[in-house]
């Protein structure tokens, strides 16, 4: 008697019997749980960089927590030791330091991650200081300043840090840039104007120059590096300087004062007596908690949002006592500080265009993640169905029907455990994320949860082969049928009709899973109606291949009717495939052609130079520049107010050369130019454009426009969206040439917009013309839009989801002819009884699955150019163009080459069907074919 055959030896028995199926399953499962698991991590990474990339972008005063007080801050030691602070200076300071501490201690998370121990200037007013004999410096002011931090930023670059002190002799330390430009050298005094304008002495104790010239901080203290210095025709070059004197010297913040008293009339003489008291000084405050970008994460962009606005809405009360407490004039002491930021206006972009981003990212995920659940769907199916035959085999051995569960269970197992876990390494070892424990765990759970479903999968469809085997019963098929797939085809199709109904309410608020699902139902929808329809396709092709002559016509058309290749999952996972390559495609069109629209309102012209007045003579030389078409300056003429008959508005106007900039936006795409009539007075009245917030019509008239002279004028049409411009809700546009004689006013034009031939080189050219203005093209613009680390990365996740559904697609192509292997195999052994050549199967191969595979073409194009719509109807894309709003387009080359792509799939999936068909010999195909019936 023979022993009994160990499950184990089985389940390797039967992996290595026929083992491309198995493997296809365990590839299609490591892929789906490696995408799960690594997609998440890097949109979160993507969500990461862009929220640091536009923290970092702007400038320090503006991210930082900044609090301003017309006042010094209030002095005293803390209630605790501070080992890290100076002594001397803790016992002025040290409870305004210890109040910051603790407010950040204080500050909710993730706020208090992203910001640093606060830092405080006190500044003095700037004072007269005596310019060195012989320099050019006509007027020379120093801003005397008391920074704590600042010793610890610097290193001296001649001589000492400064002692304390008061007013009858101040020592400063100067950068190194200050005092070479003031001429003063280490360890000379100079006459120094007090605040009461009496006369005292400075003397420059030594230089520094900074540790780290670009940090942040810098921008909160200004001229601390470099003087400021303002060369005027009339009053002649002027330099302020921050002078900076040791932290202790309070004794500055007050000074003596002296004022007449009456006292009243002896002997008929008015009599008085000079009083002495001490007032403050004018003098400023300002405290800041960095922001330090580096430490922004995108997955709590929201919550840092939050935090930030509740931060700034409550004051900061701070414990001290005066620095000048018998002061009898002058504001004191800032008690207490109300910080304010544009980090939130920053966070608010950056949560927009992330939402947005999130959105588009999902929609493109959702396509291959669906793919490949078909194609495992089919892989399983298929499994088990050339599993029945051993399964039958074993229970008519006795096997009994636990043994044949677990045998099935096992063998799932090995395949889909081990896929699972390598899944899971990839998905967490090829993409960036956090590595630590709790989050690794978090991120492998999506992965976990499909491999556990893909084994469920698997188990289920044993079981079914399990219930085929003992009754007789027909395998699993590819597609299902009866009421039940009635049912589920309605659901689609009402869930696929809610979920455009929420796209077509426009713009949600963060991610909406409607939106979201709603192009994979759609495509869902459609592939499972358009499977009803196509049965009935088919049998009219029938009837008309019948009338003809052909064999392989006939043949193909009746296969295709009666044993499909194409059924509802593979056909899904090439609809997929296709929708997913056409979406991807359109969509990222639609955000190029949406950011280049940006780009050209932003730039207006070919090349965009501003800062600097641009005189006539510079004017000349940029038009005799190589390349240069056309130069158009315009000015600010600064805020004027446009009178009604009983309201003014304050507007900021600008002035155009109107006939010059039409001629240099004349080739611009999509130009929003001014019109001509802006240069040609209405019935004396000058000619305006105003913005749609005023509420003003064109041809209004009765209306003043007030600068150093007023002038009647006529609004002619709008100023908003004008390219190049920049205009707002309050500014009005007048032609510069009218303007300045109607308004008596000097221009003095700051933007010049240039036509080009070609816009780089000339650029260039404008560059050594202009050096000190900002010269900017379309080019540059677009190049800093797409090079955002969300706008590279949604272009990058176009092609990864599109070459992933692709694969999927094609793969599914070639399950289904492995399914209809069996019954290809006894049609070829049939055909080569006949005498048919071997060409013949291939023919029919060819025509029995091209009218499916065109039919997934189709739907997939029709979905991939209609689907672009839903999106952008339901999803703000602004924050990727800039501004503009994209209008949907469709990228004809990528339809042109997917059309191609499935015309050479035709006799590829022919050559394998026939491949796969033809593999016995007649004989044996014929004996064998009752045992392999059809999967339907």
């Amino acid at each position: 008697m023979s022993r009994p055959v160990r499950t184990w030896t089985l389940v390797l028995a039967e992996l290595r019997h026929r083992a491309g199926l198995p493997l296809v399953t365990a590839a299609v499962v490591l892929v789906l749980v490696a995408v799960v698991v690594g997609w998440p991590r890097v949109v979160d990474d993507g969500a990461t960089a862009q929220a640091r990339h536009d923290v970092a972008a702007s400038s320090p005063t503006q991210r930082d927590l900044v609090a301003a007080a017309a006042a010094p801050l209030p002095v005293g030691p803390a209630t605790t030791p501070q080992p890290d602070v100076d002594a001397d200076v803790a016992a002025v300071w040290g409870g305004v330091i210890e109040a910051f501490a603790q407010q950040r201690a204080a500050m909710p998370e993730p706020l208090r991650s992203v910001t640093t121990p606060a830092r405080f200037t006190v500044r003095l007013d700037p004072l007269d200081v005596a310019s060195a004999p012989g320099s050019d410096v006509r007027t020379a002011r120093l801003a005397l300043a008391l920074d704590p931090a600042l010793e610890g930023d610097v290193r001296m670059v001649d001589g000492a840090w400064p002692a304390a002190s008061d007013w009858d002799g101040v020592e400063v330390a100067l950068a190194d840039a200050s005092a070479r430009r003031l001429d003063w050298e280490v360890g000379t005094e100079r006459a120094l104007t007090d605040p009461e304008g009496r006369t005292t002495t400075v003397r420059l104790a030594g230089t520094y120059a900074a540790l780290d010239p670009g940090a942040p901080d810098w921008q909160e203290r200004p001229y601390s590096l470099a003087p400021q210095e303002v060369d005027d025709l009339n009053a002649g070059v002027g330099v302020l300087a921050a002078a900076y004197v040791d932290p202790t010297s309070v004794a500055l913040l007050g000074t003596a004062a002296e004022r007449t008293e009456v006292i009243g009339f002896v002997d008929g003489v008015l009599q008085t007596r000079l009083v002495e008291f001490t007032v403050a000084v004018p003098s400023s405050s300002r405290a800041w908690y960095p922001v330090d970008p580096e430490r922004v994460e995108g997955g709590s962009v929201d919550a840092l949002l939050a935090r930030t606005r509740a931060f700034t809405a409550a004051p900061v009360v701070l414990p001290g006592e005066p620095a000048v407490p018998d002061a009898q004039d002058g504001v004191q002491v800032a008690s207490s500080l109300t910080f304010s930021s544009g980090l939130g206006d920053t966070l608010e972009s950056v949560d927009a265009q992330l939402a947005a981003a999130r959105t588009v990212l999902a929609v493109v995920a959702a396509g291959p993640l669906v793919a490949g659940a078909a194609v495992l769907v089919l892989s399983a199916r298929l499994t088990a169905g050339r599993r029945s035959t051993r399964t039958a085999l074993l229970v008519a051995r006795g096997a009994s029907r636990g043994r044949v569960r677990t045998l099935g269970g096992l063998s799932a197992a090995v395949l889909v455990v081990p896929a699972t876990v390598l899944g899971v390494v990839l998905g967490l070892v090829l993409t960036p994320g956090d590595s630590r424990v709790a989050a690794v765990v978090q991120d492998s759970l999506p992965g976990v949860v499909v491999g556990a479903a893909a084994m469920l999968l698997a188990i289920a469809l044993a079981t079914h082969g399990l219930a085929g085997a003992t009754t007789g019963a027909r395998r699993p098929g590819l597609a299902g049928g009866g009421r039940l797939r009635v049912v589920v085809d309605g659901a689609l199709l009402v869930l696929a009709l809610l979920a455009v109904g929420a796209c077509l309410r426009g713009p949600a608020v963060g991610t909406d899973p409607w939106v979201v699902a709603a192009p994979v139902l759609c495509v869902l929808a459609a592939t499972a109606w358009t499977l009803r329809v196509y049965p009935w396709l088919l049998a009219r092709l029938e009837r008309s291949a019948h009338r003809a002559t052909g064999l392989v016509a006939f043949l193909g058309a009746a296969r295709a009717v009666r044993a499909p290749a194409g059924g509802f999952w593979p056909a899904l996972a090439l609809v997929l495939g296709v929708w997913v390559t056409v979406f991807s495609a359109g969509l990222s069109t639609t955000l190029g052609a949406g950011v280049a629209a940006q780009g050209w309102a932003t730039v207006g012209a070919d090349v965009r130079v501003s800062g600097p007045v641009v005189d006539d003579e510079d004017a000349a030389r940029l038009a005799a520049v190589d390349g240069v078409q056309g130069v158009a300056r315009v000015a600010d003429l600064g805020t004027l107010v446009l009178r009604g008959p009983s309201t003014g508005e304050r507007t900021s106007t600008l002035a155009v050369d109107t006939a010059a900039l039409r001629d240099v936006q004349a080739d611009v795409p999509g130009a929003a130019r001014v019109p001509a009539a802006l240069a040609e007075t209405v019935d004396g009245r000058l000619p305006v454009l105003v913005p749609r917030a005023l509420g003003v019509v064109p041809g209004t008239t009765g209306l003043r426009l007030t600068a150093q002279q007023g002038a009647d004028v006529e609004v002619i049409g709008y100023s908003d969206g004008l390219s190049g411009l920049g205009t707002g809700r309050s500014t009005v546009v007048v032609d510069r040439a009218l303007a300045g004689d109607a308004l008596d006013l000097e221009t003095r034009p700051r933007l010049v917009l240039v036509a080009a031939s070609d816009p780089g080189p000339v650029a260039d050219a404008v560059r050594d013309v202009v050096p000190d203005a900002l010269v900017t093209t379309h080019d540059d613009v677009v190049d800093e839009v797409l090079d955002a680390p969300v706008a590279a990365g949604v272009a990058h996740a176009f092609v990864v989801a599109s070459v992933l559904a692709a694969v999927l697609a094609v793969l599914a192509l070639v399950l289904a002819q492995v399914a209809a292997a069996p019954g290809r195999a006894r049609l070829a052994a049939v055909l080569a009884a006949l005498g048919a050549p071997r060409r013949t199967l291939r023919r029919v191969v060819a025509w029995e699955t091209w009218p499916w595979l065109l039919v997934a073409v189709v739907v997939g194009v029709a979905a991939g150019v209609t689907t672009p719509w839903l999106v952008t109807a339901a999803t703000d894309l602004t924050p990727f163009t800039g501004g503009t709003a994209p209008e949907p387009a469709v990228d004809l080359l990528v339809v042109l080459g997917v059309v191609v792509v499935a015309a050479l799939l035709v006799p590829t999936t022919a050559a394998i069907g026939a491949r796969t068909g033809s593999g016995r010999g007649p004989a044996d195909a014929l004996r064998a074919s009752a045992d392999h019936q059809e999967d339907a």
